[in-house]
């Protein structure tokens, strides 16, 4: 049985390595929530991973393909909660539309947290696989040019210090007085 947590889906959205996709996971496998990771449907429909697309279709077109993908979801009616890319809503019109049609959280982790999830993921990590700058000079870098976005949402929870499986019950219960059976 699925439950309606709010009139319009949740999308879970921040820096790379604040854990969207395992927390989507987690509220999908533990709490059968009908969840979507956003990354996972492009890669599922083009045959071929997000470094691959960014690679050959360049970030600007793989954004608008990003966007399109995640108006199709919203427009399914289908999920609860929909996991984003990191750099999903930067734009500051299409973010506007989207919060108009959707409950935006972003999650946030301390510097020093990111660093140690993305270290070891680096080469599947388009934004920072090249580069010939350190983890800690790219997350810096990139979370400069995007804090200002990341808090431009609905709500924002600090994920540094919480379990998954923690961090899904702190979100179903900020939306407990809502859900219905």
């Amino acid at each position: 049985m699925t439950i309606a947590l709010r009139d319009q889906p949740v999308l879970l959205w921040g820096m790379m390595g604040t854990g969207k996709s395992t927390l989507g996971k987690v509220l999908s496998d533990i709490h059968q929530i009908p969840t979507i990771d956003l990354d996972d449907e492009i890669a599922s429909v083009a045959g071929c991973s997000v470094a691959d697309l960014i690679g050959e279709l360049g970030l600007s077109e793989f954004r608008e393909l990003e966007r399109r993908t995640l108006i199709k979801l919203l427009d399914s009616g289908r999920w609860e909660f929909i996991a984003l890319g990191g750099g999903t809503l930067l734009e500051t019109d299409f973010r506007k539309e989207i919060r108009d049609r959707a409950f935006v959280v972003s999650l946030f982790a301390e510097v020093p947290i990111l660093i140690n999830r993305l270290e070891n993921e680096r080469s599947s990590r388009p934004l920072i696989a090249d580069s010939t700058e350190d983890v800690e000079q790219q997350i810096l870098s990139l979370l400069a040019r995007r804090r200002s976005a990341y808090l431009d949402v609905d709500c924002v929870v600090d994920v540094s210090d919480i379990e998954p499986e923690s961090c899904a019950i702190h979100l179903l219960g900020l939306f407990e007085d809502k859900a219905v059976a």
